[in-house]
């Protein structure tokens, strides 16, 4: 009877053993697999943040300040410049760039449209995993302004939304705030 028990007690923590080692197995999966999702959002992020501030550094080439900003919008900004940035040249005619938030929501979230004159950029066409886009716009003298004719730089609030890698779980928001200089604008004399 003593080697019953002590075979069914084997057999107890055997299995008890072998439980553990798969919820370890399942928690080191979903552990790398929640490290490797955040190191790819926060690339996501830096590439797209590192692009924007690329592309609004382009404000104003050959305008006066005034003349810069065309719309101000809370979720919505234009500019003109004689940057040509599809053909990575100055040119000689008005360029107007557009930055806004496409109303479409894909598997991939909704996009951060650029646009020259209409037309999508290639290399910056869409910026994915995007939830919210807000604009605030400063003057020379860092006061908010809404008038165009007076903003010299403006807060860039974004928020990164991506599916969890695992079903059940949470999504992950991810909030980003820059600030971008209208750089021309002040070199110009503000």
């Amino acid at each position: 009877m003593s080697i019953l028990i002590d075979i069914l007690g084997a057999m107890v923590i055997g299995s008890m053993l072998i439980l553990m080692m798969f919820s370890f197995q399942y928690q080191l999966s979903d552990t790398t697999n929640s490290a490797i999702y955040m190191a790819g959002m926060v690339e996501h992020m830096r590439t797209a943040s590192t692009r924007l501030n690329g592309i609004v550094a382009l404000a104003g080439i050959g305008f006066l300040p005034e003349n810069t900003v065309v719309v101000a919008d809370t979720n919505r900004l234009e500019f003109k410049t004689k940057w040509d940035y599809a053909g990575n040249t100055i040119s000689t005619v008005e360029n107007r760039l557009v930055l806004t938030l496409s109303n479409v929501d894909t598997p991939l979230g909704k996009a951060l449209i650029v646009t020259q004159n209409g037309t999508q950029l290639n290399d910056l066409g869409y910026i994915f995993w995007v939830d919210r886009l807000f604009f605030r716009y400063y003057d020379i003298d860092d006061a908010i302004t809404t008038d165009p004719s007076l903003v010299r730089s403006a807060d860039l609030w974004l928020t990164f939304r991506h599916n969890a890698p695992t079903l059940g779980r949470q999504s992950l928001h991810t909030k980003l705030q820059m600030r971008c200089y209208f750089m021309n604008a002040y070199l110009a004399g503000g």
